[in-house]
């Protein structure tokens, strides 16, 4: 069980970036890029941070920082280029009291060295739930959510090849707020963006699910995908996929409680989206549902699930021909938690699954991988004690290793760590 002490210490930490009641902070001015630095991917990082390893990493994985510098950091995001290449997403506080007001940083691997950019300055507002894609030609893409003149939209950073293209407001509604975009890429290098929608005034909010598709660098117009879908959590309780079949999305809506959350799954093939259907059951609460699919056009859905917030399974379901397979747990814990879950699955329908949970009020990155609905033995990748790790995001390596990222923000608050673990 969780200590309580240590209970509120997270709960001041996440909520340090995310408030239910305002996911972004007043307008200030536009983004640019600004500062870059660059270190060795070794035991000694360049500015001067701790060891790279968290103390007693398991065997099997080797884990160096990525991020060290002071304040506290949030929703680390990682994808793998066709060359190979790893690029990271992530947030940085930028207040003096070193907890809020996040910008976006961008880092990418080549070889053994981390080029580290400031591709969002805060400003003075909160750019926040960084994601990104990367493109056939090996050019990032990152998006987030900006306040603007009181109204909260969407973003993106687009890559050029040495470096971003001035940031685009994707959505640019009024008496709206989009923000926390989820993302995928086709075969086309067409982006697909779902994201909450809040509408009402403060104290009756209503949310929705939006979705927007990026051709070329310009955004289409919004669509509608959800109405009444769950309120603002931590972390985003919806998902996307793209395949040669269309687009995949996954959402959470209340249940039998206002404060439970039901899984649903929709398709859109072409220009349409087809109706909407119920994954789990009404009576039990979801969290962080992350999506993918395979070669074959299986998808694969993983999320926590559990009768309260309390209590919560790893649990994993698969959809082909039309038709969801069963639910199957993934563990025998109840305290398998995430803020974010990371879901990768191979064209060959291989599925890694990164995600935390909590040993007797300490939270550890697991691993799990397999394929055909049998997926183990877990992996531990973390093992710490002073220390909470979260956040978790995988990626496979074109013909190389598993790769996760993830967070450490407790054991010396607020000054959090971005990692990078490799699977040897």
């Amino acid at each position: 069980m969780w200590k309580w002490g240590k209970l509120a210490l997270l709960l001041t930490v996440l909520q340090a970036f995310a408030c239910a009641s305002n996911p972004a902070g007043l307008d200030a001015g536009p983004d640019a890029t600004s500062q870059t630095d660059a270190r060795a991917d070794g035991l000694a990082p360049a500015d001067g941070g701790a060891d790279a390893s968290p103390t007693d990493a398991p065997p099997g994985w080797s884990v160096a920082v990525v991020d060290d510098q002071p304040k506290f950091k949030s929703r680390a995001a990682l994808a793998v280029g066709p060359d190979g290449t790893l690029h990271l997403a992530y947030n940085v506080a930028t207040s003096v009291d070193g907890w809020t007001i996040p910008s976006v940083w961008y880092a990418r691997r080549q070889g053994a060295i981390w080029e580290r950019t400031e591709v969002a300055p805060a400003g003075g507002t909160s750019n926040e739930f960084p994601v990104l894609v990367v493109d056939s030609q090996n050019r990032p893409h990152v998006f987030y959510n900006r306040a603007v003149g009181g109204v909260v939209d969407l973003f993106m950073l687009a890559g050029t090849g040495s470096g971003f293209a001035a940031a685009v407001n994707l959505t640019n509604t009024t008496g709206k707020d989009e923000f926390a975009p989820s993302v995928a890429i086709d075969g086309s290098n067409a982006i697909h963006v779902l994201f909450q929608e809040r509408t009402g005034p403060s104290g009756s909010y209503v949310y929705s699910i939006g979705y927007l598709r990026v051709s070329a660098g310009s955004p289409g117009s919004p669509e509608p995908v959800a109405s009444g879908t769950a309120m603002f959590s931590l972390s985003p309780d919806y998902d996307i996929v793209a395949d040669g079949g269309g687009v995949h999305v996954v959402y959470c809506k209340p249940g039998d409680s206002a404060f439970n959350n039901v899984l649903y799954y929709r398709h859109r093939a072409s220009s349409a989206w087809e109706p909407e259907s119920r994954v789990t059951a009404t009576d039990q609460d979801v969290w962080s549902p992350a999506i993918g699919v395979d070669g074959a056009g299986t998808v694969h859905a993983a999320y926590t699930k559990g009768p309260s917030w309390s209590e919560k399974t790893l649990t994993y379901n698969r959809r082909t021909s039309g038709a969801w397979l069963g639910e199957q747990p993934l563990s025998g814990s109840t305290e398998d938690r995430s803020y974010y879950l990371g879901l990768q699955v191979e064209s060959d329908g291989l599925v890694h699954l990164a995600f935390h949970r909590f040993y007797d009020s300490n939270g550890d990155i697991l691993y799990l991988t397999g394929r055909n609905g049998s997926l183990g033995p877990e992996e531990r990748v973390t093992q710490t004690v002073a220390g909470d790790e979260s956040s978790a995001s995988v990626a496979r390596v074109p013909g190389g290793p598993v790769v996760v990222s993830f967070l450490e923000n407790l054991a010396a608050a607020p000054d959090g760590k971005v990692y990078l673990a490799t699977r040897n």
